[in-house]
């Protein structure tokens, strides 16, 4: 099969394999037989006949060489030494989900057709669906946690309801939400400064790594001391509500500018956080102060059409993992006994329509912005991509994308 050069249109994909290659001889169905002709621009020299039985034949003379000429000498079938499952640079998901009693409890159950039930089920169809989404865990914290008012308010969100877990195994996640009954009020402010909490010890622990905090919610920032006198936490000056922080917070209130400002400090943290707000419902249009803040933009969901609902968060999730898909991949070891040589590494894409293309190495990502470049020339510790490169595999998770290790780098 014949290597060429990823065109900036190519459907790429998320599969991750690993081959580790050595050097080798091309081989035949019988030694090369006839003089290759010298190869002009970048032609290897020459294609050489197969020679008849085994006599061996002159060797073809190398001109410049020919990216799409890549091919039995260098594929893992020639050479692999070994095969093994390669890494893309972690991107976690921290999902802070409002479970509030508009979502749909007893008294509002209009919601729960109508919001609850399709925001649920479009999370669990992303989770289905995203297995091959290489490099990406989530997290779900629910808000309001369990109890009084008050306490939903001083309690800590940093701990997650289903802690980061990876999408080839979304299960926790979706029994999570299966088993989750709306209730309570909106403790906005401490659930997200818990999710970015979360997030930045993700960070913290695996450096180089990427988080983001997707908030799903459907009303304003509210939490009812006691029950209001119409029987519904909405926001009415006659009803009794509190300014709902943590106890360690002392000039913040549980309000959007509030709110916005603590994602504010989180997009511009080192290394930034930014935050997605997903609103559902007649009153969320002031939501885009939070999400401005945080670096993206307001996304509505449709409340009048469950299955428009239900698919547009599915899409919104693909969305937002495909923007955060990460294009570092990962340095593998080599296998025992032998030595990493930085010279001596291409990376392959096999994309769904059966091809191998290899990226070649580009360490300005000159022209069309195809191929790979190390962060570090002079002591590698990551292989990042090219952006049209990165955009062309982010578009596609049927394929597999390999880092031969013992061949010649192919050079753009």
């Amino acid at each position: 099969m014949q290597r060429s050069l990823l065109s900036a249109f190519l459907a790429c994909g998320l599969g991750l394999g690993l081959a580790f290659a050595c050097s080798a001889t091309p081989t035949s169905n019988g030694n090369t037989g006839g003089s290759g002709n010298s190869g002009n621009n970048s032609n290897v020299g020459g294609n050489g006949n197969p020679g008849a039985g085994t006599s061996s034949g002159a060797t073809g003379n190398t001109g410049g060489l020919n990216i799409g000429d890549l091919d039995a000498s260098t594929s893992p079938d020639a050479c692999a030494k070994s095969t093994e499952q390669a890494k893309l640079t972690p991107v976690y998901m921290v999902i802070v989900f409002d479970t509030s009693g508009s979502m749909g409890d007893s008294n509002v159950e209009k919601n729960l057709n109508s919001r609850w039930i399709p925001v649920t089920q479009g999370m669990i169809d992303f989770f289905q669906n995203a297995p091959n989404a290489g490099g990406l865990s989530a997290s779900i914290t629910f808000f309001p946690a369990p109890g009084f008012a008050d306490g939903t308010c001083t309690y800590d969100y940093s701990f997650p309801d289903v802690p980061m877990t990876e999408l080839t195994d979304p299960q926790p996640l979706i029994t999570a939400l299966n088993y989750r009954v709306p209730s309570g009020g909106t403790p906005t402010l401490p659930a997200l400064m818990g999710g970015l909490d979360y997030a930045r010890g993700l960070l913290a622990d695996n450096p180089g790594s990427r988080a983001m905090v997707v908030l799903v919610t459907d009303g304003q920032p509210f939490v009812c001391v006691d029950e209001p006198a119409d029987g519904v936490c909405d926001n009415k000056p006659e009803d009794n509500y509190i300014d709902c922080r943590p106890p360690t917070v002392t000039n913040l209130q549980n309000t959007i500018p509030d709110i916005a400002t603590v994602a504010s400090a989180a997009a511009r943290g080192d290394p930034p956080i930014l935050t997605y707000v997903i609103g559902i419902g007649p009153y969320v249009s002031s939501l885009i102060t939070i999400a401005t803040a945080g670096g993206t933009s307001l996304i509505l969901l449709d409340a009048t059409d469950a299955t428009v609902t239900r698919t547009k968060l599915q899409q919104t999730l693909e969305s937002i993992r495909v923007q955060q898909f990460s294009c570092d991949l990962q340095i593998p070891e080599v296998p025992v006994g032998e030595t990493f040589s930085k010279d001596m590494v291409n990376v392959v894409f096999a994309h769904s329509g059966g091809t191998d293309e290899t990226l070649p190495k580009n360490p300005t990502c000159a022209g069309a912005g195809v191929g790979w470049y190390y962060d570090n020339e002079a002591s590698p510790s990551v292989i990042k991509l090219c952006d049209t490169s990165c955009t062309a595999i982010q578009a596609d998770q049927t394929g597999t994308l390999q880092v031969e290790l013992g061949c010649p780098s192919i050079t753009l």
